[in-house]
């Protein structure tokens, strides 16, 4: 049995209004439909701020869930660390953004294979090299234990930002105590170090390597060649371009025309 946390954001300070986050809760919900967890779970909605209601409750018509109600400013990383606080420490949970949704079936399924694998640990299905090394936020499995010990708090968005990237991520609070952390795709399942290699995950490819997308991929795929470029490098920490490749391609041209223009070709009169 896995635990699977979907945060419903009601009014928190700061956040996008409710209504903001319907067409993703929506798609949510669709694909949860669409593409089987094929293994034994239970999906509990958090309630935050009063967020779950009738009309996003229609959305999970035929859907079991469990409603766990929560009131703070946590944003989905306080939820998520409430929702762990009412499982048992060896329970396996699997946090996701308002914004996750799934692409093909038997996504934890994969998960569960992954930790009947690899043991226990960090698990995530997508890294970031971005500012630190990290598994991001939208999809991420871990025993409730470890969040029940993690040391962070988590009252803001900041504090939801520094759970995911921070110094004291949980990513690398995993790590300092002797834990390994895992990237699952459907291709493999690699350690945080080798996930900088593999093809079509975060920002790179097409995205097909993925099991759990969000708003940030379907933004990656919606950009141009240019920019795709450049949240590909992001996500590995890498330099950009300091020019866009047509910039650099049109000095190069308007250099050699400047070598052979007039003011620089010698005259009859100098050969």
């Amino acid at each position: 049995m896995i635990y699977i946390s979907y945060v419903i954001p009601g009014y928190t300070a700061g956040a996008p209004s409710p209504e903001g986050y319907r067409s993703f809760i929506e798609r949510f919900a669709k694909s949860y439909r669409s593409f089987a967890a094929n293994f034994e779970h239970k999906l509990i909605l958090i309630d935050s701020n009063q967020g779950l209601t009738s009309e996003i409750r229609s959305l999970f018509s035929e859907i079991p869930y469990e409603v766990l109600p929560y009131s703070a400013e946590g944003w989905d990383i306080g939820a998520h660390l409430f929702a762990a606080r009412n499982l048992d420490a060896h329970d396996f949970i699997l946090c996701l953004s308002t914004s996750a949704y799934f692409q093909r079936e038997g996504w934890l399924a994969a998960f569960d294979k992954a930790a009947a694998e690899k043991g226990d640990g960090l698990f995530g299905s997508m890294s970031s090299f971005e500012r630190r090394p990290h598994i991001r936020s939208t999809g991420f499995m871990i025993r409730a234990g470890w969040l029940h010990s993690y040391p962070g708090v988590c009252n803001s968005r900041e504090e939801a930002m520094a759970f995911e990237s921070g110094p004291d991520s949980i990513t690398a609070w995993m790590l300092l105590n002797g834990n390994h952390v895992w990237l699952v795709t459907p291709q493999a399942t690699v350690s945080l170090a080798q996930s900088r290699d593999l093809e079509n995950v975060y920002r790179h490819g097409d995205q097909s390597n993925i099991w759990i997308r969000d708003r940030h991929t379907d933004l990656f795929d919606e950009a141009d060649a240019y920019h795709k470029q450049m949240m590909t490098l992001g996500a590995l920490n890498q330099r950009m371009p300091k020019d866009p490749p047509w910039t650099r391609r049109k000095k190069r041209i308007m250099a050699f025309l400047r070598h052979f223009s007039p003011a620089n070709t010698p005259s009859n009169g100098d050969e």
